[in-house]
């Protein structure tokens, strides 16, 4: 490339990499290099050019992680030392390239920097790339991804969309919105089981909710011989926004009634889509839009239609595989409906009789106006908790 291109993206890289690097404890001998390179001046250099991608980009890490400072302390030691590594590996990349496309201009004080660059940041070329974690690994420039309540609403509205619609459902459509609904009840099993001081009776509800996780991963196991094709990429976006939500703790603090009550109105919108999957489930079974292997029917119906292949797949002709997903949808459906009952109706309020006893019957004063004898109580059915 031209040499005063070569000398103004070097400078650009080199101006970012000192602004990142003296965030995350930059060793001393690279930083004295960077730091006794000359300034250029930017130039208008070509959008193809390589060296200046990699300057815009650590410009942008460098905006990300000044915009946020208090993130950048907060990281630990490892991730500090891989996203270290990682900038230094790019000054190295970078170096030798240089060193070798062609003669850096007289300007720069020669090729010596860019040689001692290239030894300096030898060894942290070797490192390994690796993933930063949180909360350095979640940072983002641009608006801010939004707290759980607007996660699960886009999640809740993406999902409620393509149930109902019957061209755009799929077989992933189904187990993503199962999976999702288990994800969001472990969760809330783990968050109600915190000790809160003000609502012990969500204690109780952990359990259930446990269960009923284990009910929606058992909805979301489809068999590999059953499928309804296409795509839907929106849901599957909305779905890993609300993981990230649902993982990265967005929920206030443990113990915060925030918390709880931030699960508590998931909990409401995973109740809605649960019921919208069902439904959905059902026209699907009924218009035979279930698609099976044939391999999977057994040598009866290769026997019966001589034309098939194992390898093909056919609109199911049978039930039984529907009626296995229906069943394991219903017993999801009730143990979600369970765990919400001893969520919203914890015991002690409710009115519902006992296994095994007689109803309960409530005792009612006679009023002291009656005109005729009366017996000094009465009994009435049960009632919804009211006296009259």
């Amino acid at each position: 490339m031209p040499s005063t291109t070569e000398i103004s993206g070097l400078s650009r890289v080199v101006g970012n990499a000192i602004r990142i690097l003296a965030l995350i404890d930059p060793p001393p001998d690279v930083m004295t290099i960077l730091q006794a390179m000359p300034k250029a001046e930017p130039a208008e250099e070509p959008v193809n050019s390589p060296i200046t991608t990699i300057g815009y980009t650590l410009g942008v890490l460098a905006d990300t992680l000044n915009a946020n400072p208090e993130t950048v302390r907060n990281t630990g030691h490892a991730d500090r030392g891989q996203l270290r590594s990682q900038v230094l590996a790019t000054l190295h990349h970078v170096a030798t390239v240089s060193l070798a496309a062609c003669p850096v201009d007289q300007a720069f004080s020669g090729p010596a920097l860019i040689r001692d660059l290239a030894d300096a940041t030898n060894a942290a070329s070797y490192v390994p790339q690796g993933d930063l974690h949180e909360p350095i690994g979640l940072l983002a420039l641009g608006q801010s991804p939004g707290g759980l309540d607007q996660a699960v609403a886009r999640w809740a509205e993406a999902a409620i969309e393509i149930l109902h619609s019957p061209t755009r459902v799929t077989s992933y459509a189904f187990q993503r919105t199962a999976a999702t609904i288990a994800t969001i009840c472990s969760t809330a099993a783990a968050t109600f089981a915190e000790p809160t001081g003000e609502r012990p009776f969500e204690v109780a509800a952990s359990a259930p909710l446990t269960k009923a996780s284990q009910a929606w991963q058992r909805a979301a196991d489809w068999p590999p011989e059953i499928r309804l094709g296409g795509r839907t990429t929106e849901l599957r976006h909305r779905s890993q926004d609300l993981d990230q939500a649902l993982a990265t703790h967005r929920l206030g603090h443990p113990g915060a009634p925030s918390r709880q009550a931030a699960m508590r109105a998931a909990l409401r919108a995973a109740e809605k889509v649960a019921a919208c999957h069902k439904s959905a489930l059902i026209q699907v079974i009924n218009r035979r839009n279930l698609w099976i292997s044939v391999e999977a029917l057994g040598p009866t119906y290769l026997t019966h239609h001589p034309g098939a292949s194992r390898s093909d797949w056919v609109p199911h002709p049978a039930t039984r595989a529907g009626e296995a997903l229906l069943d394991a949808c219903t017993q999801a459906g009730r143990a979600l409906e369970t765990a919400l009952d001893q969520l919203h109706h914890p015991p002690g309020t409710s009115t519902a009789a006992t296994p095994g006893q007689g109803p309960r019957w409530e005792t009612v004063s006679a009023p002291n106006r009656s005109p005729r004898p009366r017996s000094p109580t009465a009994l009435t059915p049960p009632s919804r908790g009211i006296a009259r």
